[in-house]
């Protein structure tokens, strides 16, 4: 039978199944008219189930006999004795049981099929039940036990017994907050991503299949009619089976019988999100027949999520108002279209915590970003209408809070514009923002947007005392802006000084909601997040043990809230993040455990990148670790094997630019790879190689500054590659364009702000200058050869001016800094005496 004379079939059973058996008959001559065959079909189906008594297992028509007799109470099965039923389905049976074969005491969970019901694809279903659980092992679904056939064969299945409440209930009876009622759902979706990563779809996701149980624990439970995906799912054979659903909670795929995939228990996960925030179904489907109930799930939208909640009516619970964020969360899960879903639970999953943290959910994303995509297609005018909008975005709050103060007689109704504007200030910092970042020239108009976002934050910050959600949200926002202003490993604004205090605001807000809620995941996060820049950020700046401290903490609550949330990628990355950043610490101090924690972090990253081949920031991540091992292959004496890490990293961050050829901190990478790899040449003594490579990797950088002349960053590292390349080309002979490069990296170095960390660069700048100069010495006759060793030891006294400023304070010598100072000593060693008494 054809899958389309399959579904005729089943709207005609279905509606019959509904009717008194009286009307049946009638019924179905109705419908059938002149088709004798379909007559008969369906004629035969429905006298097999008269006889089958629950041939269709659909619950939310038929229950569970409620005359099947308790007489098997008392009875065994293996060593579990049954003592009360505790439920029943049209599938069978679920019995609490205790344990009496004398080993140990233990309540359990007994399932068995109807007895005498005959059906084999109800024992097939329970077999395969038992099948799947026992491949499953997850602390959110109910564990297998056990499971045999008795004496008499009868299946059974042995189970966990949970002592709790179906969800619904158990929010209702406990009162949960939006909040809370999101973080249990989030629960929810772990243990179907735990499914769905093992291959197997739940395919009916519903309350009454999770139980909460007493410790507030979820548990998804009855995996009866659950499907293993594989090579041949999705075949007709599957399609025109006839599969029990629950009408309320079935995709519109389940409803036509099509190919059911993963996207199927979204569409449900997003009915019982719908039912978690409203107290309702989205439809109302009682005493709707079959082809009503099909026409209602697969054609007609649901009522928004809001207005259900706003209009109080049918028991809806007072939660207050239910934010559009949520709307379209909810509404995006249960789309008709399987591809318009979400991609994957994880993904559900991750826009519930984007809306939990403050930060914009990926299923609202379309004004701004619409707006952004326009404006990276005209980039021009766009960062002028940029500022503008940031103009436009003062101008509102400042009008917000000064009503707020003025109008105490209107004061709910400032309140809600607050957080209106709130919501705008966001998704500017979050959304307009991040999308000029990446932009040449972009640099003014983010200075203008993340100064107006600065004294925005710090006038809320006032009033956050006490609101543990609104100091979140503000820390997340600070956090956000201090990458801004100086991100050790992205283009930035070059305010180090500033991003630190920016942190240290952040960090204080948190502190203060971690104080009473020391196990807040959004908070803990965030904390860790923080600590991570910050230990970066105090690297950068030559302060080891500072850096070590905060990066040991990071670690520590990453580890926590891994160990918490198993699975989950979010807190995945965030521990490789942490592991990369202690590494990178490490190395510098000499800790042997540097290597260690660098290829735990890759390790990491790989498995991150395998799951999500297409995401830019996994590959990013990645490619920064390659970078990293490479870079610390190559100090320890493994040159060869560094450069398959180089090689990695560049044809990850190529990828990113091809995908994205707009994206500045791409190309800046890929730079970045293209000098390595002619590190390794120079090491390898292919000076013309490392030449080239050295070359492209300036072209890169003086391009990309080219387009944003205010970007302290691509400044600093045009200084240091010429200085590079001058090098190279002094070592090959070419002692005249060797001197045009050193110049060009003394001049530029020279324009940099005091507090930049480019001395360093300058100081190699000169010594390379002096060394060239020495070099050209050699060659010529005394009086000239006197007047360049001359001018070389000039160059080296400012170098080492350079160093010494760089090292004062007790700064930390990485192996590169500390080979240049050494080679600089030697130099200073052939000048007068007055050039050795500056040291």
């Amino acid at each position: 039978m054809n899958p389309d004379r399959w579904r005729q079939v089943q709207n005609v059973l279905y509606g019959a199944i509904e009717l008194p058996e009286e009307r049946q008959e009638d019924y179905i001559k109705e419908c059938c008219a002149e088709d004798a065959s379909l007559y008969a079909e369906v004629a035969a189906l429905l006298e097999a189930h008269r006889k089958a008594s629950t041939f269709i297992e659909s619950p939310a028509i038929h229950g569970f006999p409620k005359d099947w007799p308790d007489g098997l109470v008392g009875a065994q099965f293996g060593a579990y004795q049954l003592q009360e039923r505790i439920g029943e389905g049209g599938m069978g049976a679920v019995y609490r049981a205790e344990r009496n074969d004398g080993q140990f005491t233990q309540q359990v969970a007994v399932k068995l099929v109807q007895p005498g019901l005959g059906s084999q694809e109800l024992l097939r279903r329970l077999r395969g039940e038992r099948q799947i659980l026992a491949s499953l092992n997850h602390p959110n679904i109910a564990r297998l036990l056990d499971g045999g056939v008795s004496a008499d064969g009868q299946p059974y299945v042995v189970m966990e017994y949970i002592r709790g409440a179906r969800i619904t209930e158990y929010c209702r009876n406990h009162g949960l907050t939006v909040e809370q009622r999101l973080r249990l759902f989030q629960e929810i979706c772990l243990a179907v991503s735990y499914a769905h990563q093992h291959l197997v779809v739940h395919r009916d996701i519903k309350p009454s299949n999770i139980l909460v149980a007493d410790d507030g624990v979820p548990k998804l439970l009855d995996f009866g009619i659950a499907k293993i995906l594989g090579p041949s799912s999705g075949s007709d054979g599957e399609k025109t089976q006839l599969n029990p659903l629950t009408p309320d909670y079935a995709s519109p795929e389940q409803l036509q019988g099509k190919a059911i995939t993963t996207a199927t228990d979204i569409y449900s996960l997003g009915v019982l999100l719908y039912e978690l925030l409203t107290s309702q179904k989205p439809y109302k489907l009682k005493d709707k027949t079959p082809l009503e109930t099909m026409q209602l799930v697969c054609d007609t939208d649901p009522e928004r999520p809001s207005a259900v909640v706003s209009s109080g009516e049918n028991g809806a619970p007072a939660l207050g108002n239910i934010s559009s964020d949520l709307d379209a969360i909810v509404l995006k899960a249960m789309r008709k279209e399987p591809e318009q879903r979400y991609r994957s639970v994880e993904k559900l999953s991750e826009d519930i915590g984007n809306f939990l943290a403050a930060r914009p959910v990926g299923a609202q994303q379309g004004n701004w970003r619409y707006v952004t995509k326009k404006f990276m297609r005209r980039h021009r005018v766009g960062v002028f209408m940029s500022a503008a909008v940031a103009a436009l975005l003062v101008a509102g709050i400042s009008a917000v809070l000064w009503e707020a103060h003025l109008a105490r007689v209107e004061r709910a109704r400032a309140e809600r514009r607050f957080n209106d504007v709130r919501k705008l200030a966001n998704s500017l910092i979050f959304e307009v923002h991040d999308g000029v970042a990446n932009l040449p020239g972009s640099t003014p108009v983010r200075k203008l947007i993340m100064q107006r976002s600065a004294e925005y934050l710090d006038s809320l910050s006032k009033d956050a005392a006490g609101d543990a959600g609104l100091q979140v949200e503000l820390a997340n926002a600070y956090i956000r802006l201090a990458q801004v202003q100086g991100s050790t490993n992205a283009a930035n604004l070059g305010d180090l000084a500033g991003a630190e205090q920016t942190y240290a605001k952040a960090q204080t807000l948190l502190g203060s909601v971690l104080a009473k809620e020391p196990l807040r995941d959004d908070a803990n996060g965030l904390f860790a997040r923080s600590s991570r820049a910050l230990a970066s950020l105090y690297l950068g700046t030559h302060r080891p043990e500072k850096a070590a401290e905060a990066a040991n903490k990071a670690l520590a609550i990453n580890q926590g809230l891994a160990s918490r949330h198993p699975g989950n990628d979010v807190y995945v990355e965030a521990l490789a993040n942490a592991l990369y950043t202690l590494a990178d610490i490490q190395s510098g101090t000499g800790n042997l455990e540097a290597a260690n924690n660098r290829a735990k972090a890759l390790e990491l990253y790989e498995q991150l990148l395998a799951r999500h081949p297409d995401d830019p920031d996994k590959q990013r991540n990645l490619a920064l670790a390659e970078k990293t091992t490479g870079a610390h292959l190559a100090i320890n004496g493994s040159v060869q094997e560094a450069l398959s890490h180089y090689q990695r990293a560049l044809e990850l961050d190529d990828r990113r630019t091809k995908a994205s050829p707009q994206n500045a901190q791409a190309q800046l990478d890929v730079s970045f790879d293209l000098s390595q790899i002619g590190d390794y040449y120079d090491r390898r003594g292919d000076l013309n190689a490392a030449l080239e490579y050295y070359q492209q990797a300036l072209e890169v950088r003086e391009r990309l500054a080219a387009a944003d002349p205010s970007n302290m960053q691509l400044r600093e590292r045009i200084v240091f590659m010429r200085g590079n390349i001058g090098n190279t080309l002094r070592r090959l002979g070419r002692f005249k364009d060797a001197g045009e490069e050193f110049q060009g990296a003394i001049d530029s170095g020279r324009t940099l702000a005091e507090d930049r960390s480019n001395d360093f660069s300058i100081g190699v700048a000169y010594m390379g200058r002096g060394s060239m100069k020495n070099d050209m010495a050699s060659r010529e006759a005394l009086l000239k050869a006197k007047v360049l060793r001359e001018q070389a030891c000039a160059d080296y006294a400012q170098a080492s001016g350079y160093f010494r400023k760089m090292l004062s304070g007790g700064r930390s010598i990485n192996s590169d800094w500390k080979r240049a100072v050494d080679e600089l000593e030697n130099d200073i060693k052939r000048c007068p005496g007055s050039i050795s008494a500056q040291k």
